[in-house]
């Protein structure tokens, strides 16, 4: 009875030692993940500063926290709307990512600079720098085949945002291309990509190739999480009204035997 008594007694003990700095670092960063993919931007970005300024502190603690924590801080940042902040964050993770030489760190930095140039619309800052990115995740092994997806789909949308809906199709089709090929593709973002070569399409005038990959999109989402699932509208960034403008756009232009006007519906980037 006492052998038993101790077994339980003993995880609890253990259970009540005090969190390291390592563990609360950790803990910290993976909670401000957690806040940032759920849109919780404003919580996110003090969980965040907490985690990088413990991993700033621990002289054990790898460069890649630090790099991977001041990326999070450039993202929240920009989604907070504080564009200069983020671009400053950013650029100091790519700095420590090209003395590291972590090349997939220096891919991931790139691509947030470039979205964060693009916010700015300072199209002609972003443009080498999502280039560069390119370049380095296309000779990433094919387990990164996501960075490399994920850069062709930032250019896609830089095409977007300078208006010109052939090109960011050609980038957003390599990023499908390549996320399929990926081990670690989902369901969600391949959905996304989908929207995204759709809303090109609606902006080139090709109506029913728009149609026909909005509902690839949402076939894809409804087989793989189920029509309810909360990814499905959030992924998609559409709802019935999107798909019946652009089914209501089809029809004035058969009856008037006209094309649609060149204007891309929102890119999920």
């Amino acid at each position: 009875m006492r052998w038993e008594l101790c077994l339980f007694v003993l995880p609890v003990l253990l259970a009540q030692e005090p969190e390291s700095k390592v563990q609360m670092g950790s803990r910290l960063f993976r909670e401000a993940t957690d806040l940032i993919e759920t849109g919780h931007y404003q919580e996110a970005f003090s969980v965040a500063e907490r985690a990088l300024s413990i991993h700033r502190e621990m002289r054990i603690a790898e460069d890649r926290f630090i790099m991977a924590g001041l990326q999070n801080l450039g993202l929240i940042a920009r989604k907070l709307g504080n564009l200069d902040k983020s671009l400053e964050y950013l650029q100091e993770s790519l700095q420590l990512a090209r003395q590291t030489g972590h090349q997939r760190q220096i891919a991931l930095n790139l691509i947030e600079v470039s979205n964060t140039y693009r916010a700015m619309k300072r199209y002609l800052d972003a443009d080498p720098h999502i280039r560069e990115a390119i370049e380095i995740s296309r000779a990433l092994p094919e387990s990164d085949l996501r960075t490399y997806a994920t850069a062709c789909n930032t250019y896609g949308a830089l095409h977007i945002s300078m208006q010109d809906n052939e090109g960011a199709n050609r980038w957003f089709n390599r990023a499908l291309i390549a996320m399929r090929r990926s081990p670690d593709s989902t369901p969600d973002v391949e959905a996304s990509l989908l929207a995204n070569l759709a809303a090109t399409s609606y902006g080139m005038g090709r109506n029913d190739e728009a149609l026909a990959l909005f509902r690839e999109a949402i076939e894809l989402m409804e087989t793989k999480l189920g029509a309810q699932h909360p990814k499905l509208a959030e992924t998609l960034n559409l709802d019935v009204a999107e798909l019946g403008r652009i089914t209501t756009a089809n029809a004035r232009r058969m009856r008037s035997g006209t094309s649609s006007p060149q204007k891309a519906i929102q890119v999920m980037s």
